[in-house]
């Protein structure tokens, strides 16, 4: 496979860019508008207020910050380099204020941008809150199930996978690692059908390796030509600066991978504060026990990820039975 298939230099982000322009109307102005109405009346609100005060010292330059967050949530433009929830966890908030935070940005962005964008504004907002929320309960030492806050009926996304809008990911498939997962040749062959197809349909992917002095290379069964591999110690692969760069600036990600319970579920937490929405493959997803995998997976779907199979990747990566490649991805399912 080419290396313009398998990465994504600053042409391709611009290629996004402009197809998320062109879909929602969304562009660096509106961004600016946006943030600058919100915040103009979240500084005046009596909840949040005090909140934004005690904790922003320069306006102007915490606007241009989050300026650079929202365009690359929203339009993937990649200018956000920081860690919000290492930013928000000192913060004494708590769900009445993540409850108003959301309701005001919603109404201001009912307000100052079209339905479509509006729309593309509130359901990332709804994301990015529930983990953040999560993240400073879990700080604190308190355990709280997610609480789902209903997007408006007009807001509600439709998830769906596609070529066009989608990367796949795939965690740590090492080769001291497979030997002890339950299942693995299983949750490999679904791992390939993925590379293959998403080789066959133009979706471009990237590797992670966890301490591979330790855990080895990732599994020669598995080899995807010049396909990237981003190298890493921590656990969720998105605290590594660089990753979400490397990443292809795609709205939706595919993952699959190992331990379930360990990288892929924090990885997964990692993409969901960043924006994305995440399609876990879970049959090609392993850990070493069944019960941490299957903990795994009911954890990453309360917080947003949506679950998935690889038959339903590949069949909505295709779209349609007139693709002349359908022969190709029937061949890869039987």
């Amino acid at each position: 496979m080419s290396q313009d298939a398998t990465t994504e230099g600053p042409r391709d982000r611009d290629l996004i860019v402009a197809d998320i322009v062109a879909r929602t109307g969304i562009d660096e102005a509106m961004i600016e508008r946006l943030v600058r109405t919100f915040y103009g009346r979240a500084r005046r609100d009596p909840l949040l207020g005090p909140i934004f005060d005690g904790s922003v010292q320069d306006w102007e330059r915490h606007i241009t910050r989050i300026c650079a967050f929202w365009s690359s949530v929203a339009l993937m433009s990649g200018r956000y380099h920081g860690q919000p929830m290492v930013a928000h966890l000192p913060l004494p908030v708590d769900t009445p204020h993540f409850d108003r935070w959301l309701s005001l940005f919603a109404a201001t962005a009912d307000e100052v941008c079209p339905p479509t964008a509006a729309a593309h504004f509130v359901e990332r907002a709804h994301r990015i809150a529930a983990s953040l929320e999560l993240g400073i309960a879990a700080q604190r030492g308190e355990f709280r199930p997610k609480r789902r806050r209903p997007l408006p009926a007009a807001l509600k996304p439709m998830p769906s996978i596609t070529c066009e809008t989608s990367a796949l990911l795939l965690v740590d498939f090492q080769s001291r690692l497979m030997p002890v997962i339950e299942g693995a040749a299983a949750v490999l062959d679904n791992a390939r059908r993925l590379v293959d197809a998403a080789q066959l349909l133009g979706v471009p992917l990237l590797f992670t390796e966890q301490n591979t002095k330790g855990l080895g290379p990732t599994v020669p069964e598995l080899h995807a030509g010049a396909a990237d591999t981003a190298h890493k110690m921590a656990f969720d692969a998105c605290r590594h600066r660089d990753f979400l760069d490397r990443l292809p600036a795609r709205r939706d990600i595919v993952v699959c991978g190992c331990e379930t319970h360990v990288c892929v579920l924090q990885t997964v937490f990692g993409l969901l504060r960043a924006g994305r929405q995440v399609f876990l493959a879970r049959d090609a997803v392993g850990s070493r026990r069944a019960e941490s995998k299957e903990t795994a997976i009911a954890r990453m779907r309360k917080n947003g990820a949506e679950v998935v199979t690889t038959e339903m990747v590949l069949f909505e990566w295709l779209g349609t039975a007139e693709d002349p490649r359908l022969r190709e991805i029937l061949a890869l399912v039987k």
